[in-house]
């Protein structure tokens, strides 16, 4: 009896091995190593259970070699096949759905680009025909009291009239005139635009080589001046005129960025970048209103920009 007593406890321990190293095996199969050392302990207590039923228990000796045989092949085979299965799932890379991850990557930010808006610079007369608001926005560049001037006047005529110039601009005919035609780049418009350009103030020389005629000469000065923009849209352009009022050949360089204010945002940061690019340049290049001197003139004040509406 007592042999009896101690087989059964025997067996008992071992099938709580058994158990909890499957459990485990069964938990740990995120980590390859751990499983396969629980699977390694679940097939050898399985083993000894059949080996103990064919040392320790009373049965034919035929039974007890057919149920250790038995024990031996289930455990054997199972290890095999276990085995294999976590090699295979190693390979792909598999991890159950269910084990919670042991680290999280940090989201990617997103970056978006700055909205663009396009100038469209040409050569052009000043129009004839107001438009249905009667407003001409110019942006005029002049000179007063020896000082080079540079901002937007708007011009108010009736809607849709006639207009003569000659009467509105004692200089007429100016020929140093562009139209600049600005859209949005992007499929959204554009509120409270702010473009600043660099003007170039460069003197016009007689040309020895053609008599009557002008050439450029040397840059006198270069001044920064800006205009605003309420909207810019994707489908309808804002047009600004450029004139040139001054003795001077003035050149026109756009800058790669403007800026944009987002009065929705409180703080510095209401003021964000837009993307500036060029289609025609023929219009950066405003010639004077008169024919040079003969004689040198004097190099033109420090130029102020002062913007008018």
């Amino acid at each position: 009896m007592g042999e009896t007593a101690n087989a059964i406890f025997t067996i008992l321990l071992f099938v709580v091995a058994f158990l909890g190293s499957g459990a485990y095996a069964v938990l740990s199969l995120a980590d390859f190593r751990a499983a396969r050392r629980g699977f390694w302990a679940t097939a050898i207590s399985f083993a000894s259970i059949g080996l103990i039923l064919g040392t320790m228990t009373t049965w034919p000796p035929s039974v007890r070699i057919g149920v250790c045989a038995v024990f031996f092949a289930v455990a054997g085979g199972g290890l095999i096949w276990i085995l294999d299965y976590l090699k295979v799932r190693q390979a792909l890379g598999i991890i159950d759905e269910s084990t919670p991850a042991t680290a999280t990557l940090p989201p990617v930010p997103v970056v978006q680009a700055n909205p663009g808006a396009l100038l469209d610079f040409g050569l052009e007369m000043l129009p004839r025909v107001s438009p249905a608001n009667g407003i001409i926005p110019i942006f005029d560049v002049r000179e007063e009291g020896g000082r080079i001037e540079a901002g937007v006047v708007n011009y108010q005529m009736d809607p849709s009239a006639l207009i003569d110039w000659g009467k509105t601009i004692p200089e007429w005919p100016i020929f140093g005139v562009s139209k600049c035609e600005i859209t949005s780049a992007t499929n959204q418009p554009i509120f409270n635009a702010i473009i600043t350009l660099d003007l170039g103030i460069q003197e016009m020389v007689p040309d020895p080589d053609h008599p009557g005629q002008s050439r450029s000469g040397k840059l006198l000065s270069v001044q920064k001046a800006q205009f605003r923009v309420g909207r810019i849209s994707p489908h309808e352009s804002y047009v600004l005129y450029f004139m040139n009022r001054t003795e001077y050949l003035v050149n026109i360089v756009v800058p790669p960025d403007g800026i944009w204010q987002d009065f929705s945002i409180r703080g510095p940061d209401f003021e964000k970048k837009i993307s500036l690019k060029l289609g025609r340049t023929e219009g950066l290049h405003l010639m004077p209103i008169i024919s040079p001197p003969t004689s040198p003139r004097p190099t033109p004040a420090r130029p102020a920009t002062p913007e008018r509406k």
